[in-house]
């Protein structure tokens, strides 16, 4: 039965073969033939063909020219057996005009009566016509027609190149008696191969051996490819379907960390009981915000944007964990880091402020790779947090509560541009860090101020400065006070009295430090430098950071302090 099956599947495979392969050599010729018969209608002078009128002609130097055209192809190749030119006279008629040897009994003007259809259509469409069963009293031959085209471009001929279509008959003979020899050497081929089927089936077990082997070692990627019906194919099945289970919990397990801190994985399965809850520890919490990255969105568009800000997020992650941090939140363009949960250090302040350092670092070389100007504000606190598991049954995740994570979002909301403030609770455990002059603000749903200090730099890495030279200018503004993500509705007079790439010093209102603002900027030649937005950085004199404005607002601005 083996020897007979296989018999008959190499039969069907071998005639579906030999159609598959005559077909094809059918449209290889056809092509050929066409593209031949083509080449050689372009090639032949259109006027000079139409001067080809009488018997005489034959002696003409340009008579000869075209035969040896003809004669090259049939010489060349390989499937023509002739080929020859002809035309149609304006009473519908067909005449002989030329042919390859030139020995031709048909003279020049001999009528033709067969294939008239397909010369009509050739000539009156003005494009190749194939035929692939053209019969005439000689046999049945391949024809193929291409027109012959004057100066003018007008149709004037036809070139016809013939191929013997029988030869076709004899390539599938031979096909086919070839295909009988190898289903005969096939068949005994099969009662070999059931002869050694029994040693076959150790081979398997040795397969089966060796996969276990390498699961062990944990590869779970090996599979075992032994396909039969009986038990050693069950087993076989059994034993792909363990691999699969292995490497998919292993996916799982390593995409998981992808989106939960490695170590909260590590703690998860390890105790395999995961409930909700939590415990009290003291962590250090690192908040940071881009900004101006909601406009730049809106320059970008939807799949820039992503893409942009998932690069940002790759390197800021990747500095994150080189500093032992937990990336706990990604909120948009924000992210909210952890330092002492779910590990903590002796050193997790140290770790932080270190760590924002070099955020800031590493943001400068990205907007270079860019050609960006991103900023990004960073705030710090250090303070006891609920940290576990939080949320229901159905959907939980490891975070933190308490009024940490708040007054460092606060703190982050009241920096400028690329700038980090820290509370006294995170400062004070910090060693080899240089800090700035202490700031208070009041930050929402506290009743007492808060006390912050900028960190200029920590162990001789120092934070980029932020200063900039101002030139001064006279220019006319309209400001629009920002309560929350609204714009009020009526604007306020402003002049601009000094200007820099990121920052200007402006008269008119009275705004308190840290105030969110809308600017339109009018130019000292009428251009008007509109959503400009900014934050109050000083009160006296009135100094705005610039947070977000456009490649085509920035690059005005730049002009006018490069002019001054």
């Amino acid at each position: 039965m083996f020897g007979f099956l296989l018999g008959g599947s190499i039969l069907g495979v071998g005639l579906w073969t030999v159609q598959r392969d005559v077909a094809q050599e059918r449209v290889r010729l056809q092509h050929e033939m066409e593209a031949v018969a083509a080449a050689l209608a372009a090639g032949i002078d259109g006027d000079v063909f139409d001067s080809f009128q009488s018997e005489q002609d034959r002696r003409r130097p340009s008579f000869q020219g075209v035969v040896r055209q003809l004669n090259s192809i049939v010489e060349t190749a390989e499937s023509v057996t002739w080929a020859g030119a002809c035309r149609r006279h304006e009473d519908g008629r067909w005449t002989w005009v030329v042919e390859h040897t030139n020995e031709n009994a048909y003279p020049v003007g001999y009528p033709i009566f067969d294939g008239e259809s397909a010369r009509n259509e050739s000539y009156e469409a003005d494009t190749v016509v194939y035929r692939d069963a053209f019969v005439d009293e000689s046999g049945v031959w391949r024809t193929v027609w291409a027109p012959i085209r004057s100066s003018t471009g007008s149709v004037v001929g036809l070139v016809e190149v013939v191929a013997d279509a029988d030869r076709d008959v004899l390539i599938a003979a031979n096909r086919r008696d070839r295909l009988y020899l190898l289903v005969g050497l096939a068949t005994l081929g099969s009662l070999a191969l059931a002869f050694i089927f029994g040693r076959a089936l150790s081979a398997h077990l040795m397969q089966l051996v060796g996969a276990a082997r390498a699961i062990a070692a944990g590869d779970f990627s090996t599979r075992v490819d032994i396909r039969s019906s009986d038990e050693i194919g069950a087993l076989a099945y059994a034993f792909n379907q363990m691999a699969e289970g292995l490497e998919e919990r292993e996916f799982i397990r390593d995409t998981f960390g992808r989106f939960v801190n490695p170590d909260v994985v590590a703690g998860i399965v390890a105790d395999r009981d995961v409930q909700l809850g939590g415990e009290a520890r003291e962590v250090t919490v690192v908040m940071t915000d881009l900004r101006g990255f909601t406009a730049l969105s809106r320059e970008l568009g939807p799949e820039a944007t992503v893409a942009l800000l998932n690069r940002y997020l790759s390197r800021m992650t990747e500095v994150v964990v080189a500093h032992g941090g937990n990336v706990a939140e990604l909120l948009g363009d924000g992210m909210v880091i952890l330092f002492g949960a779910p590990v903590a250090h002796d050193d997790d302040p140290q770790r932080a402020a270190r760590c924002a350092v070099a955020m800031l670092q590493a943001l400068e070389h990205f907007n270079v790779q860019e050609d960006q100007n991103l900023e990004m504000g960073v705030g710090i606190d250090t303070g006891r947090v609920i940290a576990g598991n939080i949320g229901s049954a159905q959907h939980m995740k490891y975070g933190v509560v308490g009024e940490t994570i708040n007054l460092a979002a606060r703190i982050e909301d009241f920096t400028v541009g690329n700038q980090i403030l820290m509370t006294a609770a995170t400062s004070r455990h910090l060693i080899h860090a240089d800090l700035g002059e202490p700031q208070t603000f009041h930050p929402k749903g506290r009743s007492e101020p808060v006390v912050v200090r900028a960190l200029l730099a920590i162990e001789g890495r120092r934070v980029a400065a932020k200063d900039e030279d101002l030139v001064p200018v006279d220019l006319e503004g309209a400001l629009w006070r920002l309560s929350g993500k609204s714009v009020d509705m009526t604007s306020e007079r402003v002049r601009v009295t000094q200007l820099g790439r990121r920052t200007m010093v402006v008269e008119g209102p009275v705004l308190h430090a840290r105030a969110k603002v809308k600017l339109d900027v009018r130019l000292a030649d009428g251009t008007e430098v509109a959503d400009v937005y900014a934050t109050v950085e000083l009160t006296e004199p009135l100094r705005l950071h610039l947070t977000s404005l456009s490649d085509d607002a920035r690059r005005r601005l730049a002009e006018v302090v490069e002019a001054a």
